[in-house]
């Protein structure tokens, strides 16, 4: 079987995976989810008018200050919706088996071992101590 077809094969088979699928369906109960919908409109919005307050020659300070102070808060609220934590965590899971898929391509492309490459995490959750995330 030619490498591209093997490709897309591995490709159908992420799409079986539970993790893919947890993510399809956490990503549409957060589409469902109305008051989630409304505070990242509301978020994007504020945001929007941070953004055109910054580039404003004439900044307010304070309204800047309590649009920051605003945006902050309803990013929170976003983070803690139980549908956007429950997306979050599958993308997460999604994210770290789509390293290791990665991982093992790369180093199997370097001349290791297929049977034994795999994926490391060495984040020392320092980003003084790493080059960057991957």
């Amino acid at each position: 079987m030619e490498i591209i077809e093997l490709t897309r094969q591995l490709g159908r088979t992420i799409q079986e995976d539970p993790r893919y699928k947890a993510l399809r369906e956490t990503s549409a109960a957060c589409d469902k989810d109305e008051e989630l919908q409304k505070m990242i409109g509301d978020f994007n919005l504020t945001r929007m008018n941070l953004s055109n307050m910054m580039n404003d020659p004439d900044q307010d300070q304070k309204k800047m200050q309590e649009l920051n102070e605003q945006l902050t808060s309803v990013y929170e609220k976003v983070m803690q919706n139980e549908h956007m934590t429950a997306y979050n965590n599958a993308n997460q899971e999604l994210d770290l088996l789509l390293k290791r898929i990665k991982a093992i391509l790369d180093q199997c492309a370097a001349g290791a071992n297929p049977d034994t490459a795999d994926y490391e995490e060495n984040c020392t959750h320092n980003c003084s101590t790493c080059g960057g995330c991957h």
